[in-house]
């Protein structure tokens, strides 16, 4: 849905511009996101169509937009139980 997506994954979503899922059942949201690995979301913004921001943990769910082209830390960050702020550890 949206603009330049691509859900390439098994029952995977991509929605808004320049977004892609490509791991099973994976959900990418927002503006130039990407949700490489298996059951991902990640919703946000990423830089540009070169600079994405990208989850490729398995098993996650991920927040945050890009400042800079080297900006990839997320804002918030959820696996196995687990809840990083400002980073993916």
């Amino acid at each position: 849905m949206g603009f330049n997506t691509t859900a390439s994954g098994s029952v995977s979503t991509a929605m808004g511009s320049g977004t892609t899922a490509s791991g099973w059942f994976s959900t990418a949201m927002g503006s130039y996101t990407t949700a490489s690995n298996d059951y991902t979301t990640v919703i946000g913004k990423g830089y540009d169509g070169d600079h994405k921001f990208e989850n490729n943990q398995a098993n996650s769910f991920m927040v945050g937009y890009m400042n800079s082209e080297t900006d990839t830390e997320p804002e918030l960050f959820v696996r196995d139980g687990g809840v990083g702020i400002g980073t993916t550890n």
